[in-house]
């Protein structure tokens, strides 16, 4: 697929979102529903790949 295509497309979806979810001041939160399966997934790489911070 071509880039033209693809940047268009993209666009195309861009413009079909609230506006309360696309503005810069405190937008509305986008809720995304996903399996148990790869929720856990995510959080197993989020719980490996966040940095540690350290006590003094």
């Amino acid at each position: 697929m071509p880039l033209k295509e693809i940047r268009s497309r993209c666009i195309e979806q861009l413009d079909q979102m609230r506006p309360d979810h696309m503005r810069r001041l405190n937008p509305t939160p986008y809720k995304v529903s996903v399996t148990a399966k790869l929720y856990d997934f995510i959080h197993f790489l989020w719980l490996n790949e966040a940095p540690v911070g350290e006590l003094e």
